[in-house]
């Protein structure tokens, strides 16, 4: 399995507790729609956590996108996500 690092274009709520992540795509990273793949954020402290997610975007564009559920009252995964911003990395594997 490999591991690619992608940089967030942008990180914007939909609502209150749903956030939109759009990152830039790998060459020749391919997916079939309804795949997944675990996230996790590439900083120092922030980068034993990981989660599976689906692809929102499709295979088409030239950017990733996910559209993720923020469980603020959780310490889990999402938590964290909720302070990305453009410019953090993120790093991904295989679909």
């Amino acid at each position: 399995m490999m591991d690619y690092i992608v940089k967030i274009s942008s990180a914007e709520w939909i609502n209150h507790d749903v956030l939109k992540v759009t990152t830039n795509k790998p060459k020749g990273y391919t997916f079939i729609p309804g795949q997944a793949t675990n996230l996790t954020i590439n900083k120092p402290g922030l980068d034993k956590k990981s989660a599976p997610f689906t692809f929102t975007s499709t295979p088409d564009k030239p950017y990733l996108e996910f559209i993720i559920k923020i469980y603020a009252d959780h310490n889990g995964f999402t938590n964290e996500l909720q302070q990305v911003k453009p410019g953090d990395e993120l790093k991904i594997g295989d679909p």
